[in-house]
Formats: C-alpha cells, structure tokens, sequence
C-alpha cells in the first residue's frame, strides 16, 4: 500500500512537470527548497522583529552543503539536540568564566576541536557534531560580558529556527522516501549481484565494472543503516538484512575469483549437487528485485547437504583440491545466505508483522577511531582557532569573532579534502562581485517585501543550482556580506570591511592547507599507499594469533584498510599527471582499484583464519612450512623499500612458482599428520584458509605488477 501511494505522488509530480512543460529533476527540486528555506527563514524572522537572522539563513546553508533537503523529523530533531549541546557548553563556559577571557577561549578551544575530531571521525549524519561545535562558538559576543547569556540564547534561539524551517520544508515540499530509497538501493544491488553471476567466470573488463558496481551498491546501501525507522523495521532487523546483503557480495566474488583459478572442467563429478546449487542461486538472485519492487514471495528451496566425491577429490593435486573445495563450499554458504535474505524479504512483503530471526552480527563501530587525516586535520583546526583569536585580539576586525567561528568551522572542509581555499577565495571573489552589485545597484531599489523575497529567492536559487551543492555555501556567504535587516543601513564602506574579514579567515585556511603538514595530491597519495602496506601487512603477518595486542593490531587494521584504500583513491584522481611525464591518471586509478580488491579480500582472510575449527591447523602449518614473505614484502614497500633489501628474490613472487612451493609445504605438512587429526570439516576448512591466502597473493603480485609499472619516484620530485 505505501509502495502504491509512493508512486502515486511521482506520477502527480509527474503529471506537474507536463504542465510545465519540463520535469523536475532532483536537482531543481533540491535547488527550490533550500531557496525556499532561507526566503522564509528571513521572511518570518523579519515579521516578527527577530534578531540574528543571518545566523539562521548560514545555519541552512551549513545543513544543505553538508546532505540534501529530504530530511525527517528525527533528524531534524537531532540537529536540534546538537545545537542544544553545544549552546549548553557555550553558555556554560560563559558562566564558568565570565571575566576570564583567556580561560574561556582555552575551554572554547578544547571543547570546538574534540567535537570537530567526533564529527570527522563519526560514519553517520556528521551535521548533528558539526552544528554543535559551531554553536559553542556563536554564542560567545566578542569580549563583552554584559547580557552575554541573552545575547548566547538569541543565537541558540536563530539556529534551532532554521533548523526547524529547513526540516519543514523538506517534509512538505517534495519529500524525499527514505524508504523508497533505501528499497531502489536494494534493487540496485540486487540486480548487479545477477548480472555479476551470470557474467561468467573470465577476468574482463565488464567483470571489472560489475565489481565497483557492487562496491558503489553496497556503500550506498549501508549508509541506510541509520534510517531503519524511515524503513518501518527496528534497526536490528534493518542492519540484518544489509549484513545477508555483504555477505551475498563476499561469496559472489570469492565464489567467481575461485571459479577463474581451478582447472577441473566438470565440477559436479566432485559434488554431485553442484547443478542444482547453481541453478537455485541463479533463480533467488534473479527474484530479489522483483521481492523489493513488486512485493513478491520468494520461493525457498529445500537446504542442501554437502556430499563430496572424497576419493576424486584426493586423485587432485593438493592446491587444486583446495581451490576447488573453496570454491564449492562457497557456493553453498551463497545459496543459504540467499535463503536467510529470502526468508527476510518474505517476511517484510507478508501482510503480517515483519519478523524474522536475527542471527549474531559482528558489530559495525559507529567512529572510525585513531585515522591519522583525522588526527592531523583536528591538530589543523585547533591551530585555526588560535591564529584566528590571536588575529581578533590583535586587530580587532570587524565582525569581531565571527572571524574564529567561520575559519574554524570552515577548516574541517577544506583541511585534507579536495576542496582548496584558493578555489574557495575564486568562489568567495565571484559571489563578492555579485554582493557588491547587489549592494549597490539592487538593494537600494527595493521597497516592498516581495521585492526582497525575490531578490533572496534568486540569490540562493543561482548559488545551489548553478554550483556544486558542496561549495555553494562558499558562494551563498555573499548574502552575509549584505547585512539585510529590517531597517537597512547603507555604508559601503562598512561592506568593504566585511569582506575583508571574509577574506581574512580564507587566507588563514589557505595557510593552514599547507603547514604544518604538506596537502599536495601526490604526497597524500604517498602516505596512503605505505600505509596500505603497512596495515596489509599486520593482516598477512597476524590473522589468527592470540594475545591482546595482536588483536588490538588486528582490529585497528581491519578498521582503517579499507577506508585507507578509498582515501588513496580519492587523491589519485586529484593528482595533476601534467607535473610528472611518465605517470598517468588511468594507471595510477587502476592501481587504486586492485588495492581495492586485495583489501576486500585480505579482510575476508583475517575473518576466516580468527574463527572456525581449522584455525589451529593452520597456525600449526604457518608456524612450521610459512616464512611470511608476503608480509615482509608488505613491509618494506610500507618503508618504500626494494624487495631486495630483505633477500627476497623476485622469483619467489612469480604465482607458478608460488603454487609449487606452496603444493610441497602442504603435502609434507599432510604427511605429518595423523589420522585423527583429518578430520573432514576441520581439513576443509583448513584448506579454506590456503585458498584464501592464495587468492591474497595472486592479488597482491596483481597490485605489485601494476606498481612497478608506474614510476612512483616522480611524485617525490617539485613540480617546478
């Protein structure tokens, strides 16, 4: 029924776009509601005789460059709740010290930097810390005591009011289903996971795009995890479903790397279910997006049990006995993940009450703890705040500590982010040259309210439409530089000083892009890659050890490797490959990307080998037949070494050699055991674990080939 009203109201909206004459992209309708916002933000703060409205029209620019206008009550309310905190902390501080300037700003300072460290490190809606932060700073007037507390709760007042407006509007006026979206965003992934199974098993290029369509997909999709109550499900049930949906995306690609590197042409000989497992997979991967779009029933079929030919699969060599285990036991633990998803989605679809049985989950951290970017860039705005106090102490500009607010809160966009204030100052000069137009040839002209509103509504329509919604605040600030109140006051002269404190904090970011630590693309792209290594080794060298330590290294690997990989990414394509003459973006992006699979796979190993009945078989092989060469290789490419610094010769990386060598070890180590110790599930489980590492390392000489392609040492060069 609400999937029915749903597209009821896009066929309205629909329908609306015709008699228009053209449709309303997302966009467009983004464009109008933030408009809208600030419009009617000033428009009633006006009419009421309020004070401060420029705090609530730079609240909604902050809320709309940080997410879209389609937010819910509960968010609203949350941001709410975050400029309540940090009001509370402000005004508390305030009262602490109400005659001890430099005591104040100490706690200011303190306060401002561990909630800005939260926000970066925080994987949800980051506005909630952000917003907090910000108000702690709003609601300090300058150096001026009296009616401090007054003045301090306008502010909060102003900031809660755009809030409430910006929430408002985004419920009433194109609302955005978060249900629906996160319901288009499951469709999405599940019609890339059939189209990946049926890719077949051949390494190409479509294989390869599949593979980042299923990476993209899936990080969409967990970024629902916090709107489980837009979903009408708890937010177990919710997380539930997604983790069925991770571990469908594992065993796909392991599933279809395995199939790529076993030899035996006719599996079912070795398993005689293997057919029937194949087709059943195909036939649910197939009806997942028909259960989401269309609400169908699911047909789930019978379990299977595994019954392998053991006398076959002994006449094969060792290594591909074990690929081919792996890679049927895959196959398996897929069909009943896909039965586990389907008896969900049954659920959901049913006229009765969703409910379903929730097995244990590993907890999903909600902070990413201790990433050095976030260190380093919470260092960069504490030492904003501080030049930027210094530069009010000394000079007294105008707008007073308007100037530490805005360079402080603006630092934790630009600091370790693509976005540089040197394009900031560009954008900052455009929407200048706008404002003192306006100011000049516009302004004085208006002399009714639905002047205003128009001129208000045009100005911040041209700011989100025609710009990147993430730097249209840069643009939108110009509105600042107006001062429009209900008695306006004209003195160019007084425009002219604000924006030379405008333009006083954005040399102070620009500054800080460069000092104390270097931003420069390529030497970011530097740092991620040894630390890539880095952790890659922690995960080579000790998955499936015991003591607190090691799991404490294990833990902070598995945590930041992957998001260390996406960071990587991210700074390849921002490097100018014109600086450096035998380097290209595409092969730098590549690179990035085979990073990206041997991470996900790396992961994948830890989690089998620090769980299940073969982890002491194979801590006992690695402690007698393993000399760990991938991790120290991982090592020294972490120091930017050359493998041959470490004795390590470059054939032992050449993958034949490497399933020789590994194929003898094994064997011996087989022949060593006793029967006892051969157990069926704990040796194929075992054997699991070799697979995996193997696949580690056909990743890993992936990664390595393509490295030694590139010649890394340019981007250690000047560019001049």
């Amino acid at each position: 029924m609400q999937a029915a009203t749903s597209r009821q109201n896009r066929d309205l909206f629909a329908e609306i776009g015709e008699w228009i004459f053209f449709p309303f992209s997302d966009k467009l309708k983004f464009s109008i509601k933030a408009s809208l916002a600030i419009v009617l933000t000033f428009f009633i703060s006006f009419s009421q005789g309020w004070n401060h409205t420029s705090t609530a029209a730079i609240t909604i620019m902050m809320i709309a460059s940080l997410g879209t206008v389609g937010e819910s009550v509960s968010k609203g309310a949350l941001r709410v709740l975050g400029t309540l905190l940090g009001a509370t902390i402000g005004l508390l501080l305030i009262a602490v010290f109400p005659q001890e300037r430099m005591l104040y700003l100490i706690s200011v300072s303190i306060a401002v930097t561990l909630l800005l460290y939260l926000a970066r490190a925080y994987r949800g809606d980051t506005t909630v810390l952000f917003i907090g932060a910000m108000t702690i700073m709003i609601v300090f007037q300058d150096a001026n005591a009296e009616d401090a507390f007054i003045y301090g709760i306008e502010r909060t007042y102003m900031t809660i009011f755009g809030i409430v407006v910006y929430t408002t509007i985004g419920l009433f006026l194109w609302p955005v289903d978060i249900r629906e979206q996160g319901r288009e965003s499951a469709i999405a992934l599940s019609e890339v996971q059939e189209r990946f199974y049926r890719s077949g098993s051949g390494e190409s290029e479509k294989q390869a795009r599949l593979e980042e369509e299923l990476f993209a997909n899936e990080e969409k999709l967990k970024s629902f995890v916090n709107s489980f109550s837009e979903m009408h499900l708890s937010r177990e049930q919710w997380s539930a479903i997604i983790y069925d949906y991770q571990k469908i995306n594992e065993r796909l690609l392991l599933q279809m790397r395995l199939s790529r590197e076993h030899t035996v042409e006719n599996p079912a000989d070795y398993l005689a279910a293997y057919p029937r497992l194949e087709r059943e997979v195909g036939r649910m991967l197939e009806a997942l997006p028909a259960a989401w779009r269309e609400q169908r029933q699911i047909e789930i079929p019978e379990p299977v049990e595994l019954q392998f030919d053991i006398e076959r699969l002994k006449s094969l060599p060792i290594m591909e006995s074990a690929t081919l285990t792996t890679m049927l036991r895959e196959l398996h633990r897929l069909h009943k993940r896909l039965c586990r998803l389907a008896e969900k989605l049954n659920s959901l679809n049913s006229a009765a009450p969703t409910s379903f049985e929730i097995e244990e989950m590993p907890r999903q951290p909600i902070f990413n703890w201790f990433d050095i970017e976030d260190l380093k860039g919470t260092l960069v705005s504490f030492l904003v705040f501080w030049v930027s106090v210094l530069f009010w102490i000394t000079f007294n500009p105008p707008g007073g500590f308007f100037l530490v607010t805005m360079a402080t809160a603006l630092s934790m966009m630009t600091t370790f982010s693509p976005l540089k204030p040197s394009l900031l100052i560009f954008l900052f000069s455009i929407s200048f040259i706008f404002a003192a137009a306006a100011y000049v040839f516009i302004l004085p002209n208006l002399h009714g309210g639905w002047e205003l509103t128009l001129f208000l509504f045009a100005y911040t329509f041209i700011g989100y439409y025609f710009v990147n919604p993430k730097i249209s605040i840069f643009f939108l600030l110009g509105i600042a530089t107006l001062n429009i109140t209900n008695d306006m006051y004209y003195n160019f002269a007084l425009f002219l000083m604000t924006l030379f404190l405008f333009y006083m904090f954005l040399f102070i970011l620009l500054f800080f892009y460069y000092v104390p630590f270097s931003t420069r693309p390529e030497d970011l792209f530097e740092s991620m890659r040894h630390r890539f290594f880095a952790l890659s080794g922690i995960l080579l060298r000790d998955s499936g050890k015991e003591g607190f330590w090691v799991r404490l290294r294990l833990k902070y690997a598995s945590m930041h490797l992957m998001n260390t990989v996406k960071k990587m990414q991210l700074w390849a394509a921002q490097i100018d490959t014109n600086y450096f003459s035998g380097i290209e973006k595409e092969s730098l992006i590549a690179f990035g990307k085979s990073c990206e699979e041997m991470a996900y796979l790396l992961k994948m190993m830890s989690r089998h080998e620090s769980a299940g009945e073969g982890k002491a078989l194979m801590m006992r092989f690695r402690r007698h037949h393993d000399s760990s060469y991938m991790a120290d290789l991982a090592a020294v490419y972490a120091r930017d070494g050359v493998p041959e610094e470490k004795g390590i010769e470059r054939e032992k990386r050449a993958t034949r050699e490497l399933a020789e060598r590994i194929q003898k070890r094994l064997q011996k180590f087989i022949d060593t055991l006793g029967e006892g110790e051969l157990r069926q599930k704990e040796f194929a489980l075992f054997l699991e674990s070799i697979s995996l590492r193997k696949s580690v390392a056909l990743a890993f000489f992936r990664v390595q080939k393509q490295m030694e392609g590139i010649p890394l040492h340019q981007l250690k060069e000047s560019r001049f």
